[in-house]
């Protein structure tokens, strides 16, 4: 269910987005990128599609937007990848 936007609440959605909402432009456009790359990605892929080496992806972490999976990240839930996809 965790993938199924239409059975979640309105008002999860909106918290989601205005956590996302408060990124600023460089950290939206980060986050976006790795959504592409898919619910699991890794700090080489993401410096490749974002054209940056050095992007600081713990920082997400620390907003528990996205947790080390091994040597790669994955997104917190569904709901921050679904929303980072498709609103950033």
């Amino acid at each position: 269910m965790e993938g199924d936007a239409s059975k979640v609440p309105g008002t999860v959605q909106s918290l989601v987005q205005a956590r996302l909402d408060g990124l600023d432009a460089d950290d939206r456009l980060a986050l976006q990128g790795a959504s592409v790359l898919g619910q699991r990605f890794d700090r080489e892929a993401l410096a490749a599609v974002l054209g940056q080496p050095s992007y600081d992806i713990e920082r997400f972490a620390a907003h528990h937007m996205v947790q080390p999976y091994g040597a790669e990240f994955l997104f917190a839930h569904a709901l921050i990848h679904d929303a980072s996809t498709t609103a950033c």
